[in-house]
């Protein structure tokens, strides 16, 4: 399953300091609630729902306050990539000469800019 590329779309939301929740559409549908440090998933297909309290030291919080911190440099062992399509920004980052090979993992984050009186 994690050989294949899978597309899926669906809603991000967050609330500081410690809400986060994410429903992802079908044909993949689920929805996670994560508050503080209780984690919530349900698969509406199956009709199933998991609850599992994490560790304090795992709270959404702490998970906050780690991604505030600015990157100021690349980790090592690490390259990143950025385009732009249109009004869209594309990053990834992936362990170096992965690219070509089409392994590893990549974080890709999108940017959508916003015209000035939306934002």
């Amino acid at each position: 399953m994690m050989k294949r590329k899978m597309v899926s779309k669906g809603v991000v939301r967050f609330r500081k300091p410690g809400t986060f929740f994410m429903e992802l559409l079908p044909p993949y549908a689920s929805r996670l609630l994560l508050r503080d440090n209780v984690l919530t998933m349900r698969l509406p297909e199956q009709g199933v729902t998991d609850r599992i309290v994490l560790p304090p030291e795992e709270s959404l919080d702490k998970w906050f306050s780690y991604l505030a911190k600015p990157m100021t440099k690349l980790p090592e062992g690490m390259e990143v990539r950025a385009d732009r399509q249109g009004s869209t920004w594309n990053v990834q980052l992936s362990p170096k000469g992965k690219w070509s090979q089409g392994l590893g993992h990549q974080l890709r984050c999108r940017r959508q800019d916003q015209a000035p009186g939306n934002r």
